[in-house]
């Protein structure tokens, strides 16, 4: 098995010559001297269509730019509490790991800068949980469990992930934090693992039944959803539903294009697939949408511009953007929300 070519300019990696890097830090992906390549083939879960005799609807959603962060990020990622979004780590620089902790409040449209981040890394899980932010895993193959406070602006260091992991997703189903997938010592993983704040817990659970890298995580009517990311050297479009009741997966209906990292958010119980990488490297401005009842892909409009690996969180009907990076890996500190609109056949 291949393992995906994380130095551009200096050849490829064996699998074994990757296990047997000694500078992990080397391996961190969409920077100027390092870019996931990855060709376009792909063999979906089910076919990227809609059911037969149904049209697909569109979704009508207006962008608006909001204040941009105190500092451009790239591969950072961001989470919402109740009334704030905060904006995490990241790439501050080529080859420097960002310790950023940045709060935004939308009805003041401003940004102000928290307590940093203990360790610094990007590529890694954020979600929210009782009003504290978690910070799991990252680059370079990081274990490291962090939660930050708001009312304290305090950073608070808890149980390791068992498996370390980088390019790695997660999100909030009942009160846990499910952290799918992601990029190991031993190549792309099939790892699903949760993680219980009221105990400072981790349990190991069913595996990703195709183990992939930098793919999306969202949890909806009682499943996790692993969408895209890469497996082995191919972007997929590949999307797996996990029940915790039944410890199993289950294929859905496949992404439109292969995503890798897709920019995820869950709003009025839909999935939204905000830009990401394409199989070509390039960024992407596509905006989908999944509906779980029906399996079923749709699109809305476009984003202003193509954007990768940027920090994306739902807060109400509202879908903040922020971050990230183009096709030519320039880091951003602009933002976007976009406020959802009418649905149409």
């Amino acid at each position: 098995m291949k393992v995906i070519d994380y130095l551009g300019h200096s050849g490829r990696f064996s699998r074994r010559s990757f296990l047997g890097i000694a500078v992990v830090g080397l391996l961190t992906a969409c920077s100027p001297e390092r870019r996931v390549e990855v060709p376009p083939t792909d063999t979906p879960s089910t076919p990227a269509t809609s059911p037969a005799n149904e049209s697909t609807p569109l979704r009508d959603v207006s962008w608006t730019a909001i204040a941009s962060m105190p500092r451009p990020r790239r591969n950072l990622k961001a989470a919402a509490t109740a009334d704030k979004i905060y904006a995490t780590g990241g790439y501050e620089a080529a080859g420097k790991y960002a310790d950023s902790n940045y709060e935004y409040d939308p009805v003041a449209d401003s940004w102000q800068v928290r307590a940093s981040l203990p360790t610094a890394r990007s590529n890694m899980a954020m979600g929210s949980v009782g009003g504290k932010v978690y910070v799991i895993g990252g680059d370079p193959f990081q274990g490291i469990n962090e939660s930050y406070d708001p009312d304290t602006d305090v950073w608070t260091t808890l149980a390791p992930m068992p498996t370390p992991r980088q390019h790695v997703n997660c999100d909030v189903l009942n009160g846990k934090l499910y952290v799918v997938g992601g990029l190991s010592r031993q190549g792309v993983s099939d790892k699903n693992e949760v993680y219980d704040p009221e105990s400072d817990t981790w349990v190991e659970l069913s595996r990703l039944p195709r183990p992939r890298q930098s793919c999306g995580v969202a949890a909806v009517n009682g499943r996790v959803y692993a969408l895209g990311g890469a497996e082995e050297e191919a972007a997929v479009a590949t999307v797996e539903a996990y029940d915790p009741a039944a410890d199993a997966w289950e294929a859905k209906a496949s992404m439109p294009l292969p995503i890798l990292e897709p920019g995820i958010a869950v709003m009025d119980g839909r999935i939204y697939v905000v830009g990401g990488q394409s199989h070509t490297s390039d960024a992407l401005a596509e905006v989908l949408f999944y509906d779980p009842d029906k399996d079923q892909w749709s699109e809305a409009p476009a984003l202003p511009g193509p954007t990768q690996f940027a920090g994306v969180a739902a807060l109400g009907d509202r879908l903040y953007i922020v971050g990230g990076c183009n096709t030519v890996f320039r880091r951003s500190s602009e933002g976007l929300v976009g406020s959802l609109g009418q649905e149409y056949e």
